[in-house]
């Protein structure tokens, strides 16, 4: 496992999660003024990309933001990060997240990507899941490593400083799948990409992954993101 920003690098495959094209929107409607960061996500994924090198991206859910539409930023956003991604890999997959609907049609012209749906894919012993939907059976206990998004988690041991953390978790497959699959195993919980959208304290009681909700998680600890700016 590599680490490079808030992506993750598993033998050739790169992942990353909550993109949030489009958040802009939802900032704007409470009055603070955010301007259309499209070209600084490009920009961002592009270095993490030629630095990492994968031949395939894996986006953990959430890519876009609004909910049920979508933006004039996430119509011209998602295409525009997705082809930049693709000048670098191979393929690109999009696992749906609780933020992801019309995210087909957004991408509908686009070559070399596959849309899946919440319960996620695997590849190469990866489960891929955003984390607020129900696990695949089948898939999980076919599972070598669960690599989760969707609770954006944050660090605030430093006081009034919060910092993105990559969280490393231990997990009962009982518990998560209320019976259907036993067993343990570990999992990641992938930090936001985005800069612009909020985080979930670690040491909070109101996590926000199905894992944690169900109880689940029988241990994490967490990785301070390099290099990532405090927020």
């Amino acid at each position: 496992m590599e680490l490079y920003h808030e992506v993750i690098m598993l033998k050739d495959i790169a992942a990353l999660a909550d993109v949030h094209v489009g958040v802009e929107i939802e900032l704007r409607r409470r009055g603070i003024r955010a301007v259309d960061r499209t070209e600084d996500r490009v920009e961002k994924l592009r270095r993490c990309l030629e630095a990492l090198d994968p031949s395939i991206l894996v986006i953990v859910g959430d890519l876009k933001h609004n909910v049920p539409f979508a933006s004039r930023i996430e119509f011209r956003g998602v295409p525009k990060l997705v082809d930049a991604a693709l000048e670098i890999v191979d393929e690109v997959i999009v696992v749906k997240g609780n933020h992801d609907g019309l995210v087909e049609e957004l991408l509908r012209n686009q070559r070399g990507v596959r849309v899946v749906g919440t319960r996620g894919i695997l590849i190469d012993g990866f489960y891929f899941l955003h984390g607020h939907a129900e696990p695949d059976p089948e898939l999980l206990s076919r599972s070598d490593l669960l690599v989760f998004g969707h609770e954006h988690p944050i660090s605030d041991a430093v006081p009034g400083v919060s910092v993105k953390v990559l969280v490393e978790l231990e997990l009962d497959f009982e518990e998560l799948t209320r019976g259907e699959v036993s067993g343990r195993g570990p999992g990641f919980v992938l930090p936001a990409f985005d800069d612009l959208v909020g985080g979930t304290e670690v040491t909070s009681d109101d996590r926000l992954l199905l894992a944690h909700r169900r109880g689940a998680v029988i241990d994490e600890s967490y990785l301070p993101i390099p290099e990532a700016e405090p927020f």
